[in-house]
């Protein structure tokens, strides 16, 4: 089963989210959805999908806490990281999609892949200093949100986790006991 898990500050982490977890269910994998902060272990999953807002360059705190809390058995699992917000905020994080605080825990266990996803910003969500900070980077009137890359990246996990005959691969009739001569 894939975890897929989320901290989100306005929303559009939570619907890359929910949009990965579809996309994966659609592909015939069996998969939960939850926030960072409702779970309690990790134990039922073979693999994760772990996603996390960026404010000011960073992870949201509870994002990096759940990476941290369960980084002794992340090792266990097949994990995949993805980090969303406005696309000012990639440029925070100067030569690495990875914010440095996410990167030393990234020591301790491996990832299979990691992504950055531009998000929609809501004025009607943001506080004050949010709408401020986001007015002088010039992020609230674009809706960069790409979905399809989203869709792609979700089924390049899909495609990693599930065995040639189910992902439709050409497969030798030979290796299906059949003989293509008869």
């Amino acid at each position: 089963m894939i975890l897929v898990t989320y901290a989100s500050r306005y929303g559009g982490t939570k619907q890359i989210a929910n949009y990965l977890a579809k996309v994966l269910e659609l592909e015939g994998l069996k998969t939960q959805l939850k926030q960072v902060d409702d779970v309690v272990s990790i134990a039922p999953y073979e693999h994760l999908v772990v996603g996390s807002g960026l404010y000011l360059g960073q992870w949201l705190e509870d994002a990096a806490e759940f990476l941290d809390s369960f980084s002794m058995n992340l090792g266990e699992k097949n994990v995949w990281l993805f980090s969303s917000g406005p696309s000012e905020e990639l440029g925070l994080l100067k030569n690495s999609i990875i914010p440095p605080h996410i990167e030393l825990l990234l020591k301790r266990f491996p990832v299979k892949d990691v992504a950055f996803f531009n998000t929609q910003i809501s004025t009607k969500q943001l506080s004050f200093d949010d709408y401020l900070l986001l007015q002088g980077m010039q992020s609230l009137s674009a809706d960069a949100s790409s979905w399809q890359r989203i869709k792609n990246w979700g089924l390049s996990i899909a495609t990693n986790l599930k065995p040639a005959l189910v992902t439709g691969d050409i497969v030798p009739p030979s290796l299906l006991g059949v003989n293509p001569r008869n």
